[in-house]
């Protein structure tokens, strides 16, 4: 056997194990592509439902704040200067809009991912392509 036919054999048995290598590597991503998709989808929604309660946790924590500056303001004599703690209910007010919108968002992802799970993969997807394309 020559070196030419040395080298023919063993090429032919490389590219026939790539093309084997290749074929199970088509059906790993076949098999594997829902489960991971799945998953994913699932992530979406467990963690904006877990926001969403953090954010219901803060917000009951900020009501429980809201409702002693108001106990403090109301017991508080008026007559001779401002009360002192307006300006801390109408912070603790605003932080609690935000948490309250945060919340809501989060809620909203999470409610998407287990109503409509193709339109999240499919948005996922559409983000996928645009930050390839730029």
């Amino acid at each position: 056997m020559t070196v030419d036919e040395q080298l023919k054999a063993k090429l032919v048995d490389f590219l026939d194990g790539m093309g084997r290598r290749l074929n199970g590597g088509s059906d790993f991503v076949s098999t594997e592509t829902p489960e991971l998709v799945r998953e994913w989808v699932r992530w979406e929604a467990v963690s904006g439902f877990t926001y969403a309660a953090l954010c219901l946790t803060a917000l009951i924590g900020l009501a429980v704040v809201m409702r002693r500056l108001w106990r403090n303001w109301l017991a508080c004599d008026t007559r001779y200067h401002e009360p002192p703690l307006v300006g801390g209910m109408m912070t603790t007010f605003m932080f609690a809009i935000g948490v309250a919108v945060f919340g809501f968002i989060s809620a909203d992802r999470g409610m998407k991912a287990v109503v409509a799970p193709r339109v999240v993969a499919v948005e996922k997807v559409a983000d996928i392509v645009k930050t390839v394309r730029r």
